[in-house]
């Protein structure tokens, strides 16, 4: 499904793209950082090969749903000549750029953007796989499933399928946070301890190097972790090697993240709206949009400019609000504590951040910013009703998991076809659904047919897997273990 979106979006199409592109391109090329622009700032020169640089010049259809790629130009000369252009990401972490980056050492035009694209969409899948198998593997699994299944919004597809570290943050946070909670419940099987902590300790190394406020999620997560499990399965690990070893390698990769942070000065940013008021101010605007926010967390393709229909957000954000009131209903004490706290989290960090920085870069606040929190959110709401709801078979439950994955299907396929819709043939009011197929402006490639059909087979398949998953959780009935939460806190059985 990212890749999906990979060939759906054109190239460019996605926020600060050609930055990134840049960046990788010149990180596996062994520069690193650049050198010091005119002026100064977060802009920096960069070597790269002509082909690539070209990619800065696909700007014409940005933020103008009338405009489509077709407007793009190619620059003559010669593609693999090595020159020097400028890019906002040069002070970003550049662990991530050397991963994604490797296809721009093979070809020197499209071919290598796409090839970055998959390579992205394959990291952030098989961090996916990972968090998926690791709850899946959990004694309570049915809604810690329904909800990560929930959580995969298009926005995530979206950046999963471009060349971003965003999509890498997101994916690294719910990798590490279910892979935990998996450790510590297997804490007294020790087949168990290697292959899970592996998952963390990789997943926790890339998520902290990802982008410079990613060992903020690392931490979040592994909080979140911590409160949802038993004190003695945690006290159990903290006496295992394996436990020690992998929290080592993160710890040197978080304060190597934090090395590069401090050294390049990476939250420099160029001035953008209000720069320059208070932090009081710039906290109270922050507070004011906060629910605006919230539209990063379902989509919003191409450069911002493109919203999905408005079904879509009544359905992400409407199950998203039940999950919430769902886990407040039905947990008492710890489970409901780290509820509250990630709400907290989704609702007050961006102001407190934001504030740190707008007299110098004013309001640059996106929702795509938080998702990978978002995301944790929602995987830790299914996890705390999961251990509230200890009676595992109740007939109704099934039947909703059905109803939620047809819509979930329905949404997330409308705001595929409507997103290619902007860059098949714009958005005038004078184009037609029909002028995608008869007469497009741009095709992405195999065709806008292809396309389409592929993204409704794979949405369908993903749909039928989580339901088949779900049932088998439901129909496996188990209690959880009483350790995880005292008995008093939990709900009375009649009333769940």
């Amino acid at each position: 499904m990212s890749a999906s979106w990979t060939f759906a979006s054109p190239l460019m199409s996605v926020p600060d793209e050609p930055a990134h592109v840049i960046k990788a391109a010149s990180v596996v090329r062994g520069d690193l950082r650049g050198t010091l622009d005119v002026g100064g700032g977060p802009i920096r020169l960069v070597t790269v090969p002509r082909g690539i640089e070209e990619f800065a010049h696909y700007g014409c259809f940005a933020q103008n749903v009338l405009i489509t790629p077709q407007c793009v130009d190619s620059v003559p000369g010669d593609k693999d000549t090595l020159v020097q252009t400028r890019t906002s990401a040069a002070n970003y972490n550049p662990v991530y750029y050397w991963a994604v980056g490797l296809p721009t050492l093979v070809w020197s035009d499209s071919k290598s953007v796409y090839g970055m694209r998959l390579l992205n969409a394959l990291l952030c899948s098989v961090l996916f796989a990972a968090a998926f198998a690791a709850l899946a593997c959990l004694g309570a699994r049915r809604w810690s499933i329904a909800a990560l299944a929930v959580a995969m919004t298009p926005m995530v597809l979206f950046l999963n399928g471009a060349v971003n570290p965003n999509g890498l943050e997101v994916a690294g946070t719910a990798c590490v946070f279910a892979s935990l909670l998996l450790l510590f419940e297997k804490s007294k099987q020790l087949a168990w301890h290697v292959p899970v902590m592996a998952a963390v300790t990789m997943s926790g190394a890339l998520l902290a190097n990802a982008k410079p406020l990613a060992w903020m999620w690392l931490a979040i997560a592994v909080l979140a972790a911590l409160l949802l499990s038993s004190w003695p399965d945690v006290r159990r690990m903290l006496n295992r090697p394996v436990f020690w070893i992998g929290s080592g390698v993160v710890a040197i990769a978080v304060a190597c993240a934090v090395a590069w942070i401090i050294v390049v000065n990476a939250f420099e940013g160029i001035p953008f709206e209000a720069a320059g008021i208070t932090p009081a101010a710039g906290m109270e605007i922050m507070a004011d949009r906060t629910f605006e926010y919230f539209k990063g967390y379902v989509g919003q393709f191409g450069w911002l400019e493109v919203p999905p229909p408005l079904m879509a957000y009544t359905v992400w954000i409407g199950l998203a609000m039940a999950f919430a009131i769902c886990a407040f209903a039905l947990t008492r004490g710890r489970l409901r504590l780290t509820v509250a706290l990630a709400l907290v989290a989704i609702v007050g960090l961006p102001p407190v951040l934001q504030a740190q920085a707008v007299e110098s870069v004013g309001i640059v606040w996106q929702g795509r910013y938080l998702l990978a929190v978002f995301v944790l959110f929602l995987m830790i709401c299914g996890v705390a009703i999961d251990r509230a709801t200890v009676a595992a078979g109740e007939a109704w439950a099934p039947g909703i998991a059905k109803g939620v994955v047809v819509v979930l299907g329905v949404a997330a396929l409308w705001t595929f076809a409507l997103t290619l819709r902007r860059f098949v043939t714009g958005l005038a009011t004078d184009r037609l659904w029909g002028q995608m197929f008869s007469s497009p402006s741009w095709t992405p490639p195999g065709g806008v047919a292809l396309a389409l059909i592929l993204h409704a087979a794979l949405i369908t398949a993903a749909c039928v897997i989580v339901h088949r998953m779900f049932v088998r959780a439901a129909a496996d009935v188990r209690s959880v273990p009483a350790q995880v939460e005292p008995a008093s806190a939990q709900v009375p059985s009649e009333t769940v």
